[in-house]
């Protein structure tokens, strides 16, 4: 919410470009990414104000919220990779994804995998994706659950055998 009216002056900005810069742009403002689509809370940084309150997150236990006290959250809409990925992908299009939602990346990529969006965009719709993600450690999330629950369920492995160009963390995979 706090991002929100910089956010839509940006998108204007870009849309009305000459030349456009890209096809199509738009933020999602006062959305987070999540492993279910509906109303969610994002747990809030106050804390650091130079980096722009960079450690907000779904995850109460995130370094930065707990620091910040761990009680001050904004009402979101949690939106899943699946449904946009739905809403907006077109049959043979080329899909740029960056992920770095604060330990929320591991429930985000689980529900896009069970669903099986990304191999049905690349093999039935040829849609190229290309996807970088920042992933969080118990050192910030504040809890090894994640990380070793995709680590179980083989979750970079599935993403790269769909076909995703995938860069994970300082790594680059095809």
């Amino acid at each position: 919410p706090h991002f929100t009216s910089l956010l839509r002056y940006e998108e204007i900005q870009i849309m009305n470009m000459i030349p456009r810069p890209v096809r199509h742009m738009h933020f999602l403002t006062e959305h987070v990414g999540a492993g279910i689509d509906g109303p969610t809370t994002l747990f809030l940084d106050t804390t650091n104000v130079k980096e722009n309150f960079w450690g907000s997150s779904v995850l109460q236990s995130h370094v930065d919220v707990v620091k910040s006290g761990g009680n001050t959250g904004a009402a979101v809409m949690g939106i899943t990779l699946t449904k946009l990925l739905q809403d907006t992908v077109l049959p043979g299009g080329h899909v740029m994804i960056k992920i770095d939602i604060e330990g929320g990346e591991y429930q985000l990529l689980e529900e896009a995998i069970n669903s099986t969006i990304l191999c049905k965009l690349i093999k039935e719709q040829g849609v190229k994706i290309d996807m970088l993600n920042e992933p969080h450690g118990a050192n910030i999330v504040g809890s090894e659950e994640p990380e070793k629950r995709w680590k179980a369920i083989g979750g970079q492995k599935s993403i790269k055998e769909c076909g995703v160009g995938l860069g994970w963390g300082n790594r680059q995979f095809r």
